[in-house]
C-alpha cells in the first residue's frame, strides 16, 4: 500500500484551491466503547451453533418418532419441530420405543434443546441488565460532561430543559421516559462521534492550507473559537417587524420579483418550487398572466430595488400604497426590508437599511453574549435572545420541529476546531489533484454528457423555433419552452436512456467477472481508462470532493500507508464559498474570495461573463462569500449593488454559429451561470440548465441499484466504492434462539447478530432507511445502538442500505488527547479543457 499506483494522465488537469476545510467529529470515537457487549455477541453465536446442531439432529429424530408411533406422537413431533425440550414423560416414552442406536440422537437432541432454552432465558435476562447498565452510563456521560450537555443544548435547545431536568433529577433510566431519553441521547452520541457534520464544537471546522514544501500533515493544538449567527429565517422575521413600523416604512426599497415579466401591461410570473429544500426537488413552473391597472403598472415599473417608498409616494402620488399592496398580494413585488442573500451578518445589513434601531441593537447584544457565556450560563443567554426575538417580531423562536435539513432555532453556531494551523504537504496535494482524478472523471461522466446532449437539443430547438442571430427575450423563450415542453421532454427521455445505461455499464466494467459476493475488487488502471475514453472530457468543471484518509496515524500518512476515499463528490456551486463554511474560511484565509473568483474565471472563455445566483434556501441559511462577479436574482435580494445585478427581464437568448447563448442587456459577452436558477441539472426542470456548469448533487459514485451487494472497489489506494449491502427491511425483525419470530430488545439484538452473520456485515457500519434523511451509525456489538436501528426499521419498508465504516475505528488518523476522531477534507478542484470531446452515444436508446 505504500507504493503509489500509476494511473496514466486523464485528459483533465485538476488544480486545487490553496485552502481546504478539515471537518471532524467533535468527540472521540472511543466514547462509544462502553456500550459494546462482545460477550453478548459471543453468547448469541454459541446459541446459533446449538440451533444448527438441532437442525442437524431433527430430521433423523422426526423420522424415528414417526416410525415408533408413540402415544403422544403429536406432542413429541411438535416439540421437536419447534426445538423445545421434550417433557420428562415424552422422553421416557421415546426411550422405551426407540432402538439403542437411535437413543444417542434422542439424548443429543434433548441436551441441545434443554441447553438452548436455558441459555436463552439467561441471555435474555443478562441482556436487559446490560441494556440498563448502558443507559445508566449514557445518562452519566451527558450529566457530567459540559461539552456533551452543550451539544445537546445546541442540537435541541427547544427541548433542552426537559433533558436537563431528567439528567439532574432523581428519575432513573427505567420506564417510558427513561427509555425515550436514552434513545435520543444515544442518537446524539453516535452523531457527534462518527459524523463530520459542521455544527459548533460537536462538528468543528479547521481551515487548512496546502504547503508544497511539506510532506505529510502537520497541525497544532488550538482553542475552540465559537461563532454565532442569526438564522436567515429569524432575520427575515425581524426585517418584517421593522417593515411594519410606520416611522421606517418610507425607507423600504420595493423591487419587482425577478421572474415577473411585464409585457404590454400584463405580468407573467415564473417561479421555482420545492418540496423539501433539496436542489434535486426544485421545479420550474409558470403562472397565468396578470393584467395590471394603470396605477399598478406605473408602480410596478418603478420598483427597481433602489428607489425608496418615500420617493415613490412623492413622485407617483397618493395611489402608490394601494397599488403596491395589490402587487405584493399577487407576489409580483417585494415591498419590505430584506436580508440580502448570503450575508453572514444580517443585523449589519438591516442597520444599513434602517439605521439605528433599538430592536436590532438588542438582538445583536443578546446574540453576542451566547458564544462567550460559560456552559452553565448558555441556556439563560439563549433564552434572553429568544425572548427578545418573540417580543420584537411576535413570532415563535423555534420552528420546523422534526425537520432535519432546516434551521429550527433563531441562531446557529459554528466553531473553529481544536486542530489549528493544519497543513497538508505536496504528497497529499498530488494525491488529490492527480491520483484521485479518475474519481472526478467518473463523477462527472453523466453530468457532462447530460449538459452536452441537452445543450445540443436546446440549440437545435431554438434554431428551428426562432432562427439564427435573433435575440429572443427570456420571457418569450420561456413561453415557447412551455409550449414545446412535451417534445423537449421526449428528447430528454432519449438522453436519459443513454445516461441510465452508463451506471450499469460502469458497474459491470468495474466488477468484471468477479464473484459478486467477494469482499473487495481491485480494478486495473487500464480498465478505468478504457471506460473514461468513451466519456466526455469536458466541458470545464469544478468539484468539491470530501476526501477521507484511512490511516493508522499521521506517521502512516507520511509513509503513504493509507487508503483514500471520496465520500461525496459535489458538483454544485463551489461549496467552501457557498455554505456556512464561507465566513470561517474568510477569517482564516486571506485572499479567499479572490482565489475562488480567479479559479472560476479559468473555467470560462474570454467572452463569457460569470454570474452568481442570489437564491435563498427555503429552510437553511444560505451563506456565501462575495465573489467578484455579477448576480442574477432568482429568489431573494442580491447583496451586490443594484448596478451589478442582472434582472431576468434583461436577459435574452440567441443562436450564433449553431450554438445557443445566454446574454443580458448592458452586459458584454455570453453569460455563464454558476448554477441553474432552479437548481435542477436538466432542462426537464430548468431550460437554463445548459448555461451553468455540469452539476452533480453528491451521492454514491455507482448507483448499482440492481445489485444487492457491492464489494469494495479499489484501484491502487483509491477506493471507488465502499462495500455495501441492500437488505429487505423485513429481515430486521426479532428472533428467538430457536429461529422463531419474537418481540423485545433481546430478540432484536439476537436477530442483528444473525443478520450480520448471514450477510457478512462488518461490526461497524452505517445504515440508511428510505424514511430517514441521514444514515445511522450502528455497532453490531452495542445493544443500545442496535436498538436504534430496529426502531427506525419498525416504521420503514423496502430496503435498508448498509455500508462499511471506512475509514474504520483503527484507521482514524486524527488523534488528540489520546482519542481518535473521524475527519474529512473538503477540497475544491477546478479543471479546464480547451475543447470538449463529445463521444458517440454510449448505448443505443
Amino acid at each position: 500500500m505504500s507504493t503509489r499506483p500509476h494511473h496514466g494522465r486523464s485528459a483533465d488537469s485538476w488544480r486545487l484551491l490553496p485552502a481546504f476545510a478539515l471537518r471532524q467529529s467533535g468527540f472521540g470515537f472511543e466514547l462509544l466503547e462502553p456500550y459494546a457487549e462482545p460477550d453478548a455477541v459471543a453468547e448469541a453465536g454459541r446459541m446459533a451453533d446449538t440451533r444448527r446442531e438441532l437442525d442437524r439432529l431433527i430430521p433423523a429424530l422426526k423420522e424415528r418418532i414417526r416410525q415408533a408411533r408413540p402415544a403422544d406422537s403429536g406432542g413429541c413431533s411438535s416439540a421437536v419441530a419447534t426445538k423445545r425440550p421434550l417433557s420428562a414423560q415424552q422422553l421416557a416414552l421415546l426411550e422405551e420405543l426407540l432402538a439403542p442406536e437411535d437413543l444417542r440422537t434422542l439424548h443429543a437432541y434433548q441436551r441441545a434443546a434443554t441447553g438452548l432454552a436455558d441459555s436463552w432465558l439467561k441471555w435474555e435476562q443478562a441482556y436487559e441488565e446490560r441494556l440498563k447498565a448502558a443507559k445508566s452510563t449514557l445518562r452519566e456521560a451527558f450529566r457530567t460532561d459540559p461539552l456533551l450537555r452543550d451539544a445537546l443544548l445546541l442540537s435541541n435547545e427547544a427541548g433542552y430543559q426537559l433533558f436537563a431536568e431528567w439528567l439532574d433529577g432523581p428519575e432513573g433510566v427505567a420506564g417510558p421516559r427513561g427509555r425515550k431519553m436514552t434513545d435520543l441521547l444515544i442518537r446524539y452520541l453516535q452523531r457527534v462521534t462518527t459524523k463530520n457534520e459542521t455544527a459548533s464544537h460537536f462538528g468543528p471546522l479547521s481551515v487548512g492550507r496546502f504547503d508544497r514544501d511539506l510532506h505529510g500533515v502537520d497541525w497544532a493544538q488550538a482553542p475552540l473559537r465559537r461563532r454565532v449567527f442569526l438564522a436567515a429565517w429569524a432575520a427575515e422575521k425581524l426585517a418584517g417587524a421593522l417593515s411594519r413600523d410606520p416611522a421606517l416604512a418610507g425607507q423600504v426599497r420595493p423591487r419587482r420579483r425577478p421572474w415577473a415579466f411585464e409585457r404590454e401591461g400584463a405580468v407573467t410570473l415564473y417561479e421555482f418550487t420545492t418540496e423539501d429544500g433539496f436542489s434535486a426537488d426544485w421545479q420550474f413552473r409558470d403562472r397565468p398572466a396578470v393584467a395590471l391597472s394603470a396605477e399598478e403598472l406605473a408602480v410596478f415599473r418603478r420598483c427597481d430595488g433602489s428607489t425608496t417608498l418615500a420617493r415613490l409616494r412623492e413622485e407617483l402620488g397618493a395611489g402608490v400604497d394601494a397599488a403596491l399592496t395589490s402587487l405584493v398580494e399577487r407576489e409580483l413585488v417585494v415591498a419590505r426590508f430584506e436580508v440580502p442573500v448570503g450575508v453572514t451578518e444580517p443585523l449589519e445589513a438591516l442597520r444599513e437599511q434602517v439605521g439605528e434601531a433599538a430592536a436590532v441593537e438588542r438582538m445583536a447584544a443578546d446574540l453576542a453574549a451566547i458564544p462567550v457565556a460559560e456552559p452553565t450560563d448558555r441556556p439563560a443567554a439563549i433564552e434572553r435572545l429568544k425572548s427578545t426575538f418573540v417580543e420584537t417580531t411576535g413570532s415563535a423562536a423555534n420552528r420546523g420541529t422534526g425537520l432535519h435539513y432546516a434551521d429550527r432555532s433563531v441562531f446557529y453556531e459554528e466553531c473553529h476546531g481544536p486542530v489549528g494551523d493544519v497543513r497538508l504537504g505536496a504528497d497529499l496535494a498530488e494525491l488529490i489533484e492527480d491520483e484521485l482524478a479518475p474519481v472526478y472523471a467518473l463523477a462527472l461522466a453523466v453530468p457532462r454528457l447530460r449538459i452536452l446532449r441537452e445543450g445540443e437539443v436546446l440549440s437545435r430547438w431554438a434554431a428551428q423555433r426562432f432562427g439564427s442571430d435573433t435575440a429572443v427575450p427570456l420571457d418569450r423563450f420561456y413561453a415557447a419552452y412551455f409550449e414545446d415542453r412535451p417534445a423537449l421532454l421526449r428528447e430528454c427521455d432519449r438522453i436519459d436512456a443513454e445516461l441510465d445505461g452508463l451506471d450499469a455499464e460502469l458497474t459491470d466494467l468495474l466488477l468484471g467477472d468477479a464473484d459478486p459476493a467477494i469482499a473487495e475488487i481491485e480494478v486495473a488502471p487500464e480498465r478505468l481508462r478504457a471506460f473514461l475514453a468513451r466519456c466526455p472530457d469536458g466541458p470545464p468543471a469544478l468539484l468539491n470532493p470530501d476526501v477521507m484518509l484511512a490511516a493508522e496515524n499521521t506517521e502512516a500518512l507520511a509513509r503513504g500507508e493509507y487508503l483514500a476515499i471520496v465520500g461525496d463528490c459535489h458538483g454544485t456551486r463551489e461549496l467552501l464559498s457557498h455554505s456556512s463554511f464561507a465566513p470561517l474560511m474568510a477569517e482564516e484565509y486571506a485572499g479567499f474570495t479572490e482565489d475562488v473568483t480567479a479559479a472560476y474565471r479559468e473555467l470560462v472563455d474570454e467572452d463569457e461573463v460569470l454570474c452568481d445566483l442570489a437564491r435563498v434556501h427555503p429552510d437553511k441559511t444560505a451563506s456565501r462569500a462575495p465573489l467578484d462577479m455579477v448576480d442574477v436574482e432568482v429568489f431573494g435580494r442580491s447583496s451586490r449593488p443594484r448596478e451589478q445585478v442582472v434582472q431576468p427581464s434583461a436577459m435574452y437568448l440567441k443562436v450564433s454559429g449553431g450554438r445557443l447563448g445566454l446574454y443580458a442587456e448592458g452586459v458584454t459577452g455570453r453569460l455563464r451561470l454558476l448554477a441553474p436558477p432552479s437548481g435542477g441539472p436538466s432542462i426537464r426542470l430548468d431550460p437554463l440548465a445548459p448555461f451553468a456548469f455540469a452539476r452533480r448533487l453528491g451521492g454514491l459514485l455507482l448507483q448499482a441499484d440492481h445489485h444487492a451487494h457491492m464489494p469494495r472497489i479499489r484501484t491502487g489506494r483509491t477506493v471507488l466504492q465502499r462495500r455495501l449491502w441492500r437488505i429487505p427491511v423485513a429481515e430486521l425483525a426479532g428472533l428467538g434462539a430457536d429461529g422463531s419470530r419474537r418481540k423485545g430488545n433481546a430478540a432484536e439484538f439476537f436477530a442483528a447478530c444473525e443478520l450480520r452473520a448471514r450477510h457478512g456485515l462488518p461490526r461497524h457500519a452505517f445504515v440508511k432507511f428510505d424514511s430517514e434523511p441521514k444514515p445511522l451509525y450502528v455497532d453490531f456489538e452495542a445493544p443500545l445502538l442496535v436498538r436504534q436501528m430496529f426502531r427506525l426499521a419498525h416504521g420503514d419498508t423496502g430496503l435498508a442500505t448498509f455500508s462499511e465504516m471506512l475509514p474504520g475505528p483503527d484507521q482514524l488518523w486524527l488523534r488528540r488527547n489520546g482519542l481518535s476522531y473521524t475527519s474529512e477534507l473538503r477540497c475544491s478542484v477546478f479543471t479546464t479543457v480547451p475543447e470538449p470531446t463529445v463521444p458517440e452515444p454510449i448505448r443505443e436508446s
